[in-house]
This record gives structure tokens, C-alpha cells and sequence, in this order.
């Protein structure tokens, strides 16, 4: 085999592995632990320096190498990747459990936590270590302990095909037309990419139609067919299920029982009442009741708002169209065409104002002027996949992290966007640090016409969003790899970052340079900007209750849900009915591609995103209060927030940040509540 992968390096030589390098890799790796960890048990004495450190920084090693192959199998799938994956995921599942079960390293650790002379984040390493080894079993009866192993394992085989079912239903449908007249509305520029995508696909003429996000949403929001709107819609909602135009092969009824029975069985061998009660275990948030609370509470005050935007989009959809009802497939349409109506802002003319290289230089000119840090790109540099791009992030010429982007969608990639880690701020008996290393993930059109790819607003938020965790994960100080960056932060609070950015796509002052029409290069006018701050609340009732109704699904199904008892999709049903303002149609299979709770590691977690934006909402009200480009109001964040990374509890950070706990009036001024 090639060693390349165990050479570490600041940066990885990507071109030099290969898919038959990860496992013998990995094997390696693990089996070292596996020697060191005999050794360790086999101590006289144990310390945080003789114990705790030389298999935390093993570990880390092994979450390296896997996080490049999970990285690959993310943007660039294969059928021999995948097959690889599989084995080596089920493996990595079986150490993993087998260490987190070891009595005799939990007493170890727990000999080294009652220790003197430990700092600060070792006893929050520590902490979250000792309840690791619960909460993966370790107090349980050797039967019981091999059950939970085995659980472990399928889960990570069913999380798996999951994901690739959905991948696979979504780039396996497309429908192509030839009748230009269906797509009346659409913009030129998407139909010059639907053409090119059915020259591509071998088609002599005519315009390819698919699920990829780029190409449906534009679609559903201009397209005047309003057949052809429900024909797309079908396809989209009905992705991986035993309903719609897809492959039965690729239905995830099935998986979703079996991966619900197992998360039920977990709790069940921990004495634990529901999945939901074991996720909260390592959450902000206390308890189930809370989280309810939390979600219900808000609702109650984002619903009235809601229902009265459905009523008035229904009405216009009437007058304006004679649309006796509005239907799912209508609701992004008129919704476009009332928006652009009362406040003449059109999201394809935005989008002229948008190109990639402009956005870019505007979101690291924001960077600078908040956090101090500036990115620069590598040239030479060996990238995952060929589109992707190298940054160094530097503060006085130091270096201080590096970020991989891969910005464009294309075949065979995940949908969606997401930040990875590479590489974790590593100190280890080291003269140079290892320096943290991300990958930021999005999925925006790319260039074509010999145009820059050109990105709607919502991209904007979307590049600003993944960028915070980004910052989260390279802007860290601490260097246990258990806490640092984005490790160790609890999942309720891990959006905070990402959210509080995404605030600079809002402002005036960032707006000027953040755009440059693609053809003149003029900045957004000011008229234009004062348009889309008017806009900006626009139908957020609506957008909040469609987060409530996702958030409020995954954790009353975590929290209810009963072996040969709980019919998925009839609880899914029961909670739009409750929580929902839109119609959901009797086909919709929503939760078959609901990839984040399923697969993605937000089960029972997904209402984080609205706790986090809590959080996020009142952050950035200090920058309101203070200056939006205030450094030092920018320094205080970075230096209460950013760097401290899982080091410390969440809510002592915010009040240091703050100075007083977090309050919901900011979320809500936002809201327009």
C-alpha cells in the first residue's frame, strides 16, 4: 500500500491516495491504538500525559484519515468509494464502541479527572470523556455491551444507505421537454443551463428538468406552467419513497423504521425513556420538556403572523392568477411574483449584482474588518477535487488555518452545504503547530456563458453561513482535539457562529462591496438595498413555522416514537396539521430525504437551528448597538466565542460575550413578530 496517508502533513497531497490506500491506512492506525491503549491499561500509574494525551492524539490521527475519505465520498461518490466506505465505517464503529466501552480506560480516565495540576480544558476534556464512555455503555453487562456495539455498527451501515438512496433518487430523475412555451417565466440564464444540461445528457434538443436544487428552485419559483410545477414538485417531495416517479429500489421506508428501532434500543439498554432523552444528554438544552417548551413557545408567537401571510398570499394568488386554492407547488411561485410586485425585487436581477469573485473578496473583506483575519488563496496546492479551491487565513501575516472550497454542484456530489474538518489545531510534542484545516461545502451553479457563477442572495447567506463554522473551527485557540473549533460544542449551539454571519448580508455597508454587476460593475444602488431591507421579512412568519414544523417532526418522533407502534409519516402528518399554514399534499413523503436527522447527525437536534438563532439574533444586536464593522465589539466575539471553542460552558461564553444571558427579542424583531 501507499503511506502517504499516514505521513501527516499540514496539508494533504490529495493526488498521491488513492480509494484502495484508506483501509490498510486506517487498519494501521487503529491497530496502534490498539497496542498503546494495552499499554496504557497496563500503567501502574495513570496521568493526562502518559494516558489521556498519547491516545487522544492517536485518535485524532484516525478522525484525519477518515475525514478525507468521508470527504471524498461527500463531493466526488463512486460506486468502488462507497463500497470501501461501507466496510471501513462499520470497522471504525466496532473500535470505536469497543474503546468507549473499555472499563478499564474509563477508570484510567477517571483516576486522571480526581487528579491535581489539571487545567481548565483538560477537565472539560476529561468531563466529556467520562460521559462518553456512558452514554456509549460502558457500565452495562457484557450482553448488553455487544447489543449496543452491534446497534452502533447497523446504524452506521442504515445512516449510510440512507444518504445514498437519496442521492441516487435525486440525480436519477429528469425530465426533458422540448416545448420552450412550458417554460415561460423562467429566467434566460436558467434556461440556458437546463439546455446545456440536455446536450450534455446526449440530447440533440430540448431542456433537461432536474431535482438538483439549482436548477428546481429557480424553476418552481418563475416557471408560469403550473403542471409543470407540480410534475417537479411530485418528483422533489417524493425523492427515496414508494411514492412518485422514482425507483422503489431507492425507498427509505424501511431504513427509517429499522434506524428509529435501533436509536429506540440505544436509549433503552442506557435506561432511557426516548431517543430524544439521550440526545439532550450532550445539548444546552436540560431536557426534552424544554426543547418542547421552547419550540411550542415559539411557535405560538410565530403562527398568528404565519396564518395571516398564507391568507394574504392566497388571496393574491386568486386576483392575481384565479387560483381557487394555493397548492405546494404554487406557494414559491406567487410568492416570487408578490414579492418582486410590492417591493420590485427580483431575485434573478439580485443575482446579476452576485458573481463568485465579487462575494468572495466581499465576504473576506468582512472578516477582516470583524475578526482581524485575512484569507488568501494558495496557488499549486493539491485539492480534493479539481474545482476546489485553497485559502490560507492569516492575521499579521501569520498563519493561522487553512480552508478547502468546493462551491459548485455537479454529479455525484451530496446536495446541500456543509463545513468538514481536516485537520484539528494539534500542540503534541510539536515545535510547529498543526494548524486546523476545513472544508466549506456549497453547491451554487457554476460558471457558464463565460460568466462567473452568479449567486442569489439566499447563496450569499448560504456561503456566509458555512463560513461561520469555518471561522468557528480555524480561529480556535484551543488545542485539545476533544474541544477545539467546533468539537465538543454542544449540537444546540454549534450554529451560533454560522447564523451570527450570516447578519453582514443584510447591511448596507457590507452590501457595497459584497456586489459588482457582472456586466458594469457598479455596486448594488442604493435604492435596490433599500428595497431588499424591506423585503427582508417578507413572508418570515411562513419560513419560521416551515423550521418549527421540521424542528417540532424530528424531536416529537425522538421523543414518542414506539417499536411496530409509530407510523413515520402518519406522525409527520399530525405535526403539519398542528403546526403547518401551507396544504401538504397526501403524496408528499418529506421525511424519506429528511438526510439531516437521519443521516446527517441532527436527530433529535434539528430544533438547534432555532435555538442557535436565538443566540445568534442577540449576538449581533451588540453589533447594532456598537457598529456593525466595530473591531472590538468583533475582537470580544472572537476572543468569548470563536476561540474558546468546546472549552467551556455555552451560556458562561455568550454572558461573557454579552454581558447577560440571551434573550428571544432580537429573533424576534427579526422575525417581524
Amino acid at each position: 500500500m501507499s503511506t502517504a496517508l499516514l505521513q501527516e502533513q499540514q496539508l494533504p497531497a490529495f493526488e498521491t491516495y488513492s480509494v484502495s490506500d484508506f483501509r490498510p491506512a486506517l487498519e494501521a492506525l487503529m491497530s496502534q491504538f490498539n497496542n498503546l491503549l494495552e499499554k496504557v491499561c497496563a500503567q501502574q500509574e495513570s496521568s493526562w500525559d502518559e494516558t489521556v494525551a498519547p491516545l487522544s492524539d492517536l485518535s485524532r490521527k484516525i478522525d484525519h484519515v477518515w475525514s478525507i475519505a468521508s470527504h471524498l465520498k461527500a463531493v466526488a461518490d463512486s460506486e468502488e468509494l462507497r463500497a470501501v466506505y461501507k466496510t471501513l465505517s462499520e470497522e471504525l464503529s466496532a473500535f470505536y464502541s469497543a474503546v468507549a466501552q473499555n472499563k478499564e480506560l474509563y477508570s484510567r480516565y477517571l483516576a486522571v479527572s480526581e487528579q491535581s495540576g489539571l487545567n481548565a480544558s483538560q477537565k472539560k476534556v476529561l468531563e466529556n470523556k467520562l460521559r462518553s464512555f456512558r452514554l456509549s455503555g460502558v457500565a452495562l453487562e457484557d450482553d448488553a455491551k455487544a447489543e449496543f456495539k452491534a446497534l452502533n455498527q447497523k446504524l452506521v451501515g442504515l445512516s449510510n444507505r440512507f444518504s445514498e438512496n437519496v442521492l441516487d433518487s435525486s440525480q436519477a430523475w429528469s425530465l426533458h421537454i422540448v416545448d420552450a412555451e412550458r417554460l415561460a417565466g423562467v429566467p434566460s440564464s436558467v434556461i440556458s443551463r437546463l439546455e446545456e444540461r440536455a446536450r450534455d445528457k446526449g440530447y440533440e434538443t430540448g431542456y433537461l428538468l432536474g431535482l438538483d436544487l439549482t436548477l428546481y428552485l429557480p424553476v418552481m419559483q418563475y416557471c408560469e406552467d403550473r403542471d409543470l410545477r407540480k410534475v417537479l414538485y411530485e418528483a422533489f417531495i417524493t425523492r427515496a419513497s414508494n411514492q412518485g416517479p422514482h425507483d422503489l429500489s431507492h425507498a427509505n421506508e424501511e431504513l427509517m423504521r429499522d434506524i428509529m428501532d435501533a436509536r429506540l434500543r440505544k436509549s433503552e439498554l442506557l435506561d432511557l425513556a426516548s431517543y430524544a432523552d439521550l440526545s439532550v444528554q450532550t445539548k444546552m438544552a436540560e431536557s426534552p420538556q424544554q426543547v418542547l417548551d421552547f419550540l411550542y413557545d415559539l411557535h405560538e408567537k410565530a403562527k398568528p403572523l404565519a396564518e395571516k401571510e398564507f391568507v394574504e398570499l392566497t388571496a393574491y394568488a386568486k386576483q392575481k392568477f384565479g387560483l381557487a386554492e394555493l397548492a405546494a407547488w404554487d406557494v414559491p411561485f406567487v410568492t416570487e411574483t408578490l414579492r418582486k410586485e410590492r417591493f420590485d425585487v427580483d431575485q434573478e436581477l439580485l443575482r446579476q449584482y452576485f458573481p463568485l469573485p465579487t462575494v468572495l473578496s466581499g465576504l473576506f473583506e468582512v472578516l477582516k474588518r470583524v475578526f482581524g483575519v485575512e484569507l488568501e488563496e494558495q496557488e499549486g496546492v493539491s485539492t480534493p477535487v479539481p474545482d476546489a479551491r485553497c485559502f490560507k487565513v492569516l492575521q499579521n501575516g501569520q498563519a493561522l488555518a487553512y480552508i478547502y472550497m468546493d462551491l459548485y454542484s455537479r454529479d455525484g456530489k451530496r446536495g446541500g452545504a456543509w463545513v468538514g474538518t481536516c485537520h484539528k489545531l494539534t500542540e503534541f510534542d510539536k515545535e510547529e503547530p498543526l494548524l486546523p484545516v476545513a472544508y466549506l461545502v456549497c453547491n451554487f451553479a457554476a460558471p457558464s456563458d463565460g460568466k462567473p457563477s452568479l449567486l442569489t442572495h439566499s447563496d450569499v447567506v448560504t456561503l456566509f453561513h458555512e463560513c461561520g463554522h469555518a471561522m468557528h473551527h480555524c480561529l480556535t485557540k484551543i488545542s485539545y482535539p476533544e474541544i477545539s473549533g467546533i468539537a465538543g460544542v454542544p449540537w444546540d449551539a454549534v450554529e451560533l457562529p454560522s447564523q451570527f454571519l450570516e447578519n453582514w448580508c443584510w447591511q448596507p455597508e457590507a452590501l457595497e462591496f459584497l456586489s459588482s454587476h457582472v456586466d458594469d460593475k457598479e455596486s448594488l444602488p442604493d435604492a435596490l438595498i433599500e428595497k431588499m431591507m424591506k423585503a427582508k421579512s417578507f413572508m418570515a412568519g411562513m419560513q419560521t413555522v416551515r423550521q418549527l414544523e421540521f424542528g417540532l417532526f424530528d424531536f416529537c418522533l425522538h421523543h414518542e416514537y414506539q417499536k411496530d407502534k409509530t407510523d413515520i409519516q402518519g406522525l409527520l402528518e399530525r405535526t403539519q396539521a398542528d403546526i403547518s399554514v401551507v396544504p401538504v399534499p397526501s403524496f408528499a413523503r418529506f421525511a424519506n430525504a429528511f438526510t439531516h436527522i437521519f443521516a446527517g447527525g441532527y436527530a433529535a437536534g434539528y430544533y438547534s437551528y432555532k435555538w442557535a438563532e436565538l443566540l445568534s439574533a442577540d449576538a449581533f444586536s451588540a453589533f447594532e448597538e456598537e457598529g456593525v464593522f466595530n473591531q472590538q465589539t468583533g475582537l470580544r466575539f472572537r476572543n468569548e466565542i470563536l476561540e474558546c471553542g468546546g472549552s467551556r460552558d455555552v451560556g458562561e461564553m455568550f454572558e461573557s460575550f454579552r454581558g447577560r444571558m440571551p434573550s428571544s427579542e432580537a429573533l424576534l424583531k427579526q422575525m417581524g413578530a
